[in-house]
């Protein structure tokens, strides 16, 4: 049956998010206006500001991206268990902090997606496989 699968239908089916950030050459302003390149200097702000840009730096924006360091498996592995460990202790300070009153209703089901990790990164793939998307 797969090969009646069209391309489109594939490419709206699968999409890859890669755990390790990637910056193009130039400065952080020029990576964020790749996205919009006529933004203005407030929509750039705001972009950086909702993308938690400036939370990891305090850099301006003009200033050129950080050269890429390439770290071993080995410390690749630790800083993943230290996030992770920095992660578990945030979400039991937030957990003891929520009072029940303030909970959101719970929201409608999500079509479950099937991930696959590949080394650092995610590969999902989605589960509507209906008849109509897969004949694009």
């Amino acid at each position: 049956p797969y090969e009646h699968i069209g391309r489109q239908c594939l490419r709206e089916l699968i999409s890859y998010a890669s755990q390790n950030p990637f910056l193009f050459p130039g400065t952080i302003r020029d990576n964020i206006k790749i996205g919009n390149p006529d933004a203005t200097d407030d929509e750039v702000l705001n972009a950086a500001l909702s993308a938690g840009v400036l939370a990891f730096s305090q850099t301006p924006l003009d200033t050129p991206r950080p050269a890429r360091k390439i770290h071993s498996v080995a410390e690749m592995s630790k800083m993943m268990h230290e996030r992770f460990a920095q992660q578990e202790t945030q979400e039991s300070f937030s957990d003891q902090e929520v009072e029940p009153d303030f909970l959101e209703p719970e929201s409608p089901p999500l079509v479950p997606l099937q991930r696959r990790h590949i080394r650092n990164s995610s590969l999902d793939i989605s589960s509507d496989f209906s008849p109509a998307r897969l004949t694009r």
